[in-house]
């Protein structure tokens, strides 16, 4: 992907992470030690987080940059490389979500124990979804797509969900997406968490069109950067913040420091294995 890191790369260490199915055996090699030489460590590194299944997850605080604005569409678009399957539960990889027992969650990318689903919810409980299937062990570009137009004063509604550039399925819909100032979770619903990894996260703040995801999975810049909504790279080489480049709010936390025993920060990895 041809992206502008935040900030050049120091040191990452992933000793002790444990996890080969992510694909991280032999990765240290490729990553700066300490013992690397200043003109090495100014390399520009592009990472992604890996997320472990098991206490992993970052959180978005709710702000208004999350908010559905109501109209003109909403499209989530990552990288992502899911490792396995979530055992009994369904676990959310990114999205917005209310919490209770009346949970109404605006809209969600999630992992089932035998498929993916893009979900809308209205402010009302209604719901609205696209199940489909994604390859585990590979890198994949995915755009969830909420598309809200006015066509001669009558409302349409669709969504879409589209790989590599390719439409999985896109259908009308019922379904207002939901206005609510809710976090961002990605990695977690509830105690479930998501094993892989994920890279370069964007909100839009509109449907992008089938030849925008197309541009947006080669690498192009294919809409104004004022519907982007966030970006989030995880580029930085350290810390418990991934920095949202669009927008001065809706920072990204890695972990919940405040709640040791639920849950660890996402390990940063270096994008060895580029798609």
């Amino acid at each position: 992907m041809n992206i502008t890191p935040l900030i050049a790369a120091v040191i990452v260490s992933l000793s002790g992470f444990g996890l080969s199915g992510l694909g991280l055996t032999g990765l240290d090699s490729k990553l700066l030690t300490d013992s690397d030489p200043p003109a090495q460590q100014e390399r520009v590194v592009d990472r992604a987080i890996a997320l472990d299944g098991i206490d992993d997850f970052v959180t978005v605080p709710a702000c208004e940059a999350m908010r559905y604005p109501g109209e003109g569409g909403w499209t989530l678009e990552l990288w992502v490389k899911p490792v396995i399957y979530p055992h009994k539960h369904d676990v959310t990889i990114v999205g917005q979500e209310s919490v209770g027992i009346d949970a109404r969650d605006p809209w969600t990318l999630r992992a089932h124990p035998t498929h993916f689903q893009f979900r809308v919810d209205d402010d009302h409980g209604a719901r609205d979804s696209i199940r489909f299937d994604m390859a585990l062990g590979v890198w994949q570009h995915v755009a969830c797509v909420y598309e809200h137009t006015d066509v001669q004063g009558q409302q349409e509604r669709w969504i879409a969900v589209y790989i590599n550039g390719n439409l999985i399925e896109r259908k009308r819909t019922a379904i207002e997406m939901g206005s609510r100032l809710d976090p961002v979770y990605m990695g977690a619903l509830g105690k479930t968490r998501f094993c892989g990894l994920l890279d370069d996260v964007r909100v839009w703040s509109r449907g992008m069109s089938q030849s925008e995801v197309s541009g947006a999975h080669l690498g192009d810049r294919v809409l104004p950067l004022q519907d982007l909504r966030a970006w989030w790279t995880f580029d930085e080489s350290s810390g418990s913040v991934a920095l949202n480049s669009a927008s001065e709010e809706a920072h990204a936390v890695l972990g919940r420091p405040h709640d040791a025993h639920d849950s660890s920060a996402p390990k940063r990895i270096a994008r060895a294995d580029q798609p």
